[in-house]
């Protein structure tokens, strides 16, 4: 006769496929949802970062009592970086000092931060070329700007941002349509 101590203890064959199959579903339905927060999180980690770089300039034109500018770069990390003018943010931007109010970045401009290029597949679409906050902190020009974070997903996923010729920049919420970012356009 055997004793309880003598015997071995462990899972059985059945119970070790119950527990594969229920971690597989678990897998199955637990990824996608996964994936899709990590691209909600990039989506709102870019928008933020933009938010941030554009108080800097606004804050730095404050400061320094001169304008400030704001502008798209295809070269954001070169000795001088250009401004593209573009609307096209994806390959980066650039804070500087604009003193000449002309928006290009000049080789004694003092360039104040630059944006490493836009990660993944995240877009960033402005509604103009460069902008630039005067010494009271307001848009050059009063023009308001809007400025869409979005992703493959589409426009209805995405973020904006509106800077009002006050040139307080401001986050609304979900992209609305016809904002002016186009995915892979």
């Amino acid at each position: 006769m055997t004793s309880r101590t003598d015997r071995q203890c462990g899972f059985t064959l059945l119970e070790l496929v119950v527990v594969v199959a229920v971690a597989g579903i678990l897998l199955v339905t637990g990824v996608p949802a996964l994936q899709d927060m990590v691209r909600n999180n990039r989506l709102v980690t870019e928008t933020n970062d933009l938010v941030a770089h554009l108080n800097l300039a606004r804050s730095e034109a404050i400061k320094r009592r001169t304008r400030v500018a704001i502008c798209s770069s295809t070269a954001a990390g070169a000795a001088v970086p250009a401004c593209d003018g573009g609307t096209d943010w994806d390959t980066g931007w650039v804070v500087f000092v604009d003193a000449d109010s002309d928006g290009v970045v000049d080789s004694a401009a003092d360039v104040i931060r630059r944006s490493a290029v836009v990660a993944g597949a995240t877009h960033v679409r402005a509604s103009g070329g460069t902008l630039s906050f005067g010494a009271d902190g307001s848009v050059a020009g009063g023009a308001a700007t809007t400025l869409a974070v979005c992703d493959d997903r589409g426009e209805s996923r995405g973020r904006q941002i509106r800077v009002a010729g006050v040139g307080r920049p401001q986050r609304v919420g979900p992209q609305i349509p016809d904002a002016g970012c186009n995915p892979g356009g």
